[in-house]
């Protein structure tokens, strides 16, 4: 049976470490890590694709008695869905951040791949990356024949095994979800891309059905989302910064927010929205954007 999220204490609010910007570089995270530890945040979201495994593990053994308070998620790359490359992926993250046992695996896409003239094998991170921003990679990836099932499977076994504490899925379709669902245990979290702008209702209410906790990976990335009037005005009147109040109406949902940051000043705003309170016209204000004109954010894989 699958830990239950609340087992897990999970924080409720996170630092989302991706390092891949919107034009495809590559980004040293180190220090807004170190930063964040020493500002107090309890979670790291990371993946064997970001590259930002090692820095999480440097930061934490510089401080020995953060692991204890800390909460680590990561994440098994597409083209790693078959079980004994799940395995063997899982154990390169472990090294790569040091640990013993991650309190997070999570499966980073439902979709498959695997190379087209190899068999499949345990990808650099830089082959990973390049996949991760150019799709098909040139050709050079095909979509891989895994049944989701086998893949949740090899999750539950490493949770059996002890290497990781609880498991779960990201940018799941309500679809997908189903067929974890029906395969077992529910996971015990659910990462999307959630937003006033894109709140993806039919997952949530699915979500919410089976006591899966939803993590909004990207909660401030909707095209024009932090221009909305309506987001402004409450942060004007409030003297919030509009990021706050989205990030804010994400808590208030019972959502965990992931949000990235380069800005040292920005990880300790977003931090500040723990202390934070909405109304109950402004959370229902900040709903009905959904009904917006404008478009929500394709999902973005490398999240």
């Amino acid at each position: 049976m699958n830990a239950p999220a609340e087992a897990l204490q999970l924080p409720k609010l996170g630092l989302g470490c991706s390092p891949i910007d919107p034009g495809g570089e590559a980004r040293d995270l180190a220090p807004v890590i170190d930063r964040a530890l020493d500002l107090g945040y309890a979670l790291f979201d990371t993946a064997e694709l970001y590259g930002t495994e090692a820095a999480i593990g440097a930061s934490l053994a510089r401080r020995p008695g953060a692991r204890s308070s800390v909460v680590v998620v990561s994440k098994v790359w597409s083209t790693h869905h078959r079980p004994h490359l799940v395995e063997s992926a899982c154990e390169r993250s472990l090294r790569q951040l040091g640990l013993t046992e991650l309190d997070l695996m999570l499966i980073h896409t439902p979709q498959a791949w695997r190379p087209r003239d190899q068999p499949p094998h345990l990808l650099s991170i830089e082959a990973m990356q390049r996949h991760a921003r150019y799709g098909e990679d040139g050709g050079r990836f095909v979509p891989d024949d895994v049944p989701l099932q086998e893949t949740w499977g090899a999750l539950e076994r490493l949770r059996d095994r002890g290497l990781v504490r609880g498991i779960g899925v990201s940018n799941f379709a309500a679809a997908h979800l189903r067929t974890v669902l029906t395969t077992g245990g529910p996971p015990s979290v659910h990462q999307i891309a959630h937003s006033p702008m894109a709140p993806q209702t039919d997952v949530a209410a699915l979500c919410a059905t089976h006591g899966v906790t939803l993590m909004a990976h990207s909660p401030l990335a909707a095209p024009g989302l932090l221009t909305q009037p309506a987001v402004e005005t409450i942060a004007a009147a409030r003297g919030w910064a509009p990021a706050q109040v989205v990030l804010r109406w994400n808590i208030e949902r019972g959502v965990i927010p992931l949000p990235g940051t380069r800005c040292h000043h920005h990880l300790a705003q977003n931090l500040q929205t723990l202390q934070m309170r909405l109304t109950e016209h402004e959370r229902a204000t900040l709903t009905a954007l959904s009904g917006a004109s404008l478009s929500p954010p394709a999902p973005a894989p490398a999240q």
